[in-house]
């Protein structure tokens, strides 16, 4: 009785509708879950890694200044998209800066910026970015 009780009280009309969905379409959705706060990060890391290779060591420019102003959320998903490379954060969880990683760095890729950084060329530009390489 206790878990036929359990059953019901915990039953969600979602369980029953999820067979009749259309999957393709909930697979676009789910995909697309994790950038709702940054449209066009996904389609803006596939074109990064198709201008890098794989062991590449990427120093990365976002939006905000602050880990808690949107810097973090984007830098977690681009790094999480293309876990062949190394990214380099300049900005840490205590919104500290940290230029050495621009040092460390052989591309800087920017999201929604364009920074102006000695030794290193604009490569592409891309809608919602650009990608940077360091001159020879």
């Amino acid at each position: 009785m206790v878990l036929a009780a359990m059953l019901v009280g915990t039953f969600q009309q979602h369980y029953v509708r999820s067979l009749w969905t259309d999957a393709h379409r909930a697979r676009g959705f789910f995909t697309g879950l994790p950038f709702r706060k940054a449209p066009g990060l996904r389609q803006f890391a596939v074109q990064v890694e198709a201008r890098t290779s794989p062991g590449d060591t990427i120093a990365f420019w976002g939006p905000g200044r602050g880990w808690g102003e949107g810097y973090g959320y984007v830098f977690m998903r681009i790094a999480y998209l293309l876990p062949d490379r190394r990214f380099l954060a300049l900005v840490d969880r205590q919104d500290r800066l940290h230029p050495e990683n621009l040092e460390a760095a052989t591309w800087i890729v920017a999201w929604q910026d364009e920074p102006t950084v000695p030794g290193f060329q604009p490569v592409w530009r891309g809608e919602g970015g650009a990608l940077w390489r360091r001159s020879p």
